[in-house]
C-alpha cells in the first residue's frame, strides 16, 4: 500500500497516524497487562505454598488465612482465564 504524502494529504496521513498510534497504545497497554499478571502470580504463589494442614488455634486468624487463601486462588484463576483470549 502507498504511504499518503503528508503534505498534499494531510487529512489521510493524519489519520494513519492516528491508527498507528491507537495500534501501538493497545499493544503497550497488553504488554504492561502481561506484567502486571506476573507480578500478581509472583507475589501470590509465596502465600498459597505457606498454607499447612494445621489450623491456628484462634478461629479468627483462621478464618482470615482461610479467607486470603481463597482470593489468592480466584486471583490466580481469573489471570489463568485472562491468558486464554
Amino acid at each position: 500500500m502507498e504511504t499518503p504524502d503528508p503534505i498534499t494529504e494531510p487529512e489521510i496521513a493524519a489519520a494513519d497516524q492516528a491508527e498507528l498510534d491507537e495500534d501501538h497504545d493497545l499493544a503497550v497497554d497488553d504488554a504492561a497487562d502481561e506484567g502486571q499478571h506476573r507480578l500478581w502470580v509472583r507475589a501470590l504463589v509465596p502465600l498459597l505454598q505457606l498454607r499447612t494442614q494445621e489450623t491456628d488455634p484462634s478461629p479468627r486468624v483462621q478464618l482470615a488465612l482461610d479467607q486470603m487463601v481463597i482470593a489468592a486462588c480466584e486471583r490466580v484463576g481469573r489471570i489463568c482465564r485472562s491468558d486464554l483470549d
